[in-house]
C-alpha cells in the first residue's frame, strides 16, 4: 500500500521537485489501516513499525538537511542555493525536525482499531503509545520533553473505537441517514479532527466529539434492533465516508486502504 507512493515521493526528492513531493506526501498520509478486532493491538504494533520504516527511508533522502542545521548558522542560510532551501522547507513541512510531532501524526493518520472488549481496546492504545516511544527513544527522553506540554503522545479517541464490527446497519442506508439528517454534525466532527491533527498535543480539542456522536448514535439505534453493540462505522470513522463538506465520498474512496486482522471466530469455524 505504501510502496508505490513512497518510491514516487523519493523520486521527486531525487529530482528536487519538492512541490510534487508535497502532493505525494499528502497521498501517503491518506493511507489508513484498520484492525476491526484489534484485541491488545499486536497486529497494529507491527503495522506501525513498518510504516515508520517507510518514513525513515524518506527521511534518509534528506539527511543533508540535518547537516545544514548542524554546520550552518542562520546567517549562512542566505548563501544556500534556492533549491536546497526548498528541500529544507520540505523537511520542516513533513515535521522531520520534530520527531514527537511526526510520530503522533503518523499514528493518527494511519493506525485505526476497533474491538468489542473495551479493556482490550485500552490495552491496544497503551501498546501503541509504548511502541511510539520505542520508535525514537531519544525524542521521548524525559530530559528533552518540554515543560509546557502535558501531552506528548496523541489521544486515540477518534482512531480506536469500541463496538461490534460484525454488527451494523447497511452502510449505504447509514450514510444516507447521516448525510440527510446529520450533515452539520459530520462537518463539525471534521473540523474538530482537523484541528487536532494540526496540533496533537492538545487533546482538549476533542472534548465535544463524544457528545456529538452520542446524539447521532441514539438516532441510529432507534432504527436498528439492539442485539449487540453496533459499531456504526460511517459515524465513528466519518473521515473515511464523508468529505469535509459532509457529503458522501465516492464508492472508490470510501473506507480504509487496508485491513489487517485475526477475526474473532470464537466457536464458529470459517466457511
Amino acid at each position: 500500500l505504501f510502496k508505490d507512493t513512497k518510491e514516487e515521493l523519493i523520486q521527486c526528492l531525487d529530482q528536487t521537485d519538492y512541490e510534487k513531493a508535497k502532493l505525494k506526501w499528502k497521498e501517503l498520509q491518506n493511507i489508513k489501516i484498520i484492525d476491526p478486532s484489534s484485541g491488545s493491538g499486536s497486529f497494529l504494533i507491527k503495522v506501525l513499525k513498518e510504516i515508520y520504516s517507510v518514513y525513515l527511508e524518506i527521511k534518509k533522502k534528506l539527511e543533508w538537511v540535518e547537516q545544514i542545521h548542524s554546520h550552518a548558522g542562520s546567517k549562512d542560510l542566505f548563501d544556500i542555493p534556492k533549491q536546497i532551501l526548498e528541500g529544507k522547507k520540505f523537511y520542516e513541512y513533513v515535521n522531520f525536525d520534530e520527531p514527537r510531532l511526526l510520530i503522533s501524526k503518523m499514528i493518527l493518520n494511519h493506525i485505526y482499531g476497533a474491538d468489542l472488549d473495551e479493556r482490550a481496546l485500552e490495552t491496544a492504545k497503551t501498546n501503541i503509545w509504548k511502541e511510539a516511544v520505542k520508535l525514537d527513544p531519544q525524542a521521548f527522553n524525559f530530559r528533552k520533553l518540554p515543560e509546557d506540554k502535558n501531552h506528548i503522545l496523541p489521544s486515540l479517541e477518534m482512531n480506536f473505537v469500541s463496538g461490534d464490527s460484525l454488527y451494523d446497519m447497511d452502510w449505504k442506508e447509514e450514510i444516507s441517514i447521516l448525510q440527510k439528517e446529520f450533515k452539520p454534525e459530520i462537518i463539525q466532527l471534521h473540523k474538530i479532527r482537523n484541528s487536532y491533527l494540526d496540533n496533537p498535543f492538545h487533546p482538549e480539542y476533542l472534548d465535544d466529539t463524544k457528545s456529538i456522536k452520542d446524539k447521532v448514535k441514539q438516532a441510529l439505534l432507534e432504527k436498528l434492533e439492539p442485539i449487540s453493540k453496533p459499531l456504526f462505522y460511517p459515524l465513528e470513522y466519518f473521515y473515511c465516508f464523508f468529505d469535509i463538506q459532509g457529503n458522501a465520498l465516492d464508492d472508490s474512496e470510501i473506507g480504509f486502504s487496508g485491513v489487517i486482522s485475526n477475526p474473532p471466530w470464537e466457536a464458529i469455524k470459517p466457511i
